[in-house]
């Protein structure tokens, strides 16, 4: 697993991400942004959440949910 000091983006696969979550979340939470990858491959991205995010993602899911999407 890669270390980076808050702000930066790493690289992490599907195995270092199931051994260290705890880790690399704190990471996040200080603002690490990291790609996951299987085989090399990118697959997910990790990113801080606000709370100001959080509630926009949630009220846009609403939204979805309430015009059937």
């Amino acid at each position: 697993m890669g270390k980076t000091k808050g702000g930066r983006m790493k690289f992490v696969n599907v195995r270092d991400l199931k051994d260290h979550a705890s880790a690399i979340l704190r990471g996040v939470r200080r603002g690490d942004k990291v790609v996951v990858t299987n085989r090399g491959k990118p697959q997910a991205a990790l990113v801080p959440l606000t709370e100001d995010g959080l509630e926009a993602v949630i009220l846009k899911r609403r939204r979805k949910k309430k015009n059937g999407r």
